[in-house]
């Protein structure tokens, strides 16, 4: 387990196995704080594929994506902690470039890993309020259903009111009582027979009302049906049809931030800590103590640019003369 966490960290086992117990505790250290981004990073992407309406039911999927995503996040890690070379003192790390580039570089990852594991914590209310959204949404739909029918039946009450109206006016009329209603007046004149011209002209204006009525009633049930229709659609739209997709879910975030701080005081701290562990590795090895480890790999480099490449040329360019003078006495 050891051996896999000192790959981890991209370190050279058998130049450890040299060194103090000390020395590669430190180098697995390392390789685990390499680990856990890439564990993080395969939580996150897995959550935000799940998220996706089409892959949704599809696990091999998103857990595949995820694993995809960890490996990356992982093999960026690694390559960042294991090409950097410990200095002799921090005054001197501060001067090089490269750590800046490096932390700049896992800074970026961290950000990115981290977001979607800000929509995995507040998963639960986050789907609370997109299914309140909808509830809301259902309701109003319902509620603009009834304002529309009523608006449509305010022309039909009124022809249904002054029949009715009529209908009170002409029983006055025949039976000889003197009224003044809202729609007319009746004579005084008992006419139970109805041939008089005042009650000939109340039976035909109520016998036109009820042909209005009528045209009215076909004309408003036509209408409501076509209203009834949009708002079952409207609801079928908003109760089978919404996404829970990432996006979804960032605006609801967006939402409940705005009517919470608590919420985006959680997200930052979260954001924070989750950068902090991505950049930890490079961190910790920037200022980790000068052991042997580094000693070594400082030899090495300081070896290598001793070398005589002028010489090794001048070499290798006598063997090729020699080989093409013998090729040409063949």
């Amino acid at each position: 387990m050891g051996n896999f966490f000192v790959w981890c960290a991209g370190s050279d086992n058998k130049i450890l196995s040299k060194c103090s117990g000390a020395e590669r505790t430190k180098h697995i250290g390392f390789g685990t704080l390499v680990l856990i981004p890439a564990v993080l990073a395969f939580i996150s992407m897995t959550y935000a594929l799940s998220t996706i309406d089409k892959i949704n039911d599809k696990p091999l999927l998103y857990f595949a994506g995820g694993v995809v995503w960890g490996v990356i996040i992982f093999t960026i890690d690694r390559f960042i902690v294991s090409t950097h070379r410990r200095r002799n003192s921090n005054r001197e790390e501060f001067k090089n470039i490269n750590l800046y580039l490096r932390l700049i570089f896992a800074l970026f990852l961290g950000v990115v890993s981290s977001h979607p594991f800000v929509l995995l914590y507040f998963d639960g209310s986050i789907t609370h309020q997109i299914k309140k959204e909808i509830t809301e949404n259902i309701s109003e739909a319902d509620s603009l259903f009834r304002k529309s029918s009523d608006s449509l039946s305010i022309k039909l009450n009124e022809l249904i009111a002054h029949k009715q109206c009529m209908e009170k006016l002409l029983t006055a009329e025949q039976s000889g009582h003197k009224v003044a209603l809202d729609c007319g007046y009746s004579s005084g004149i008992p006419n139970i027979s109805g041939t008089y011209p005042r009650t000939k002209e109340i039976k035909h204006l109520i016998e036109t009302d009820s042909i209005n009525i009528q045209k009215e009633r076909e004309i408003v049930n036509l209408k409501i049906a076509e209203l009834f229709k949009i708002k079952e659609e409207k609801q079928d739209l908003y109760k089978n049809h919404t996404s829970f997709d990432y996006l979804k879910r960032e605006l609801t975030l967006t939402k409940l931030k705005k009517g919470n701080s608590i919420v985006a005081f959680t997200q930052w701290f979260i954001m924070i800590v989750l950068i902090l562990l991505d950049i930890s590795a490079v961190t910790f090895k920037t200022f980790a103590p000068f052991g042997m480890y580094d000693k070594v790999l400082r030899d090495e480099s300081d070896l290598l640019k001793n070398i005589n490449i002028s010489g090794r040329n001048a070499v290798l360019q006598n063997v090729y003369d020699e080989i093409s003078r013998d090729y040409l006495k063949g």
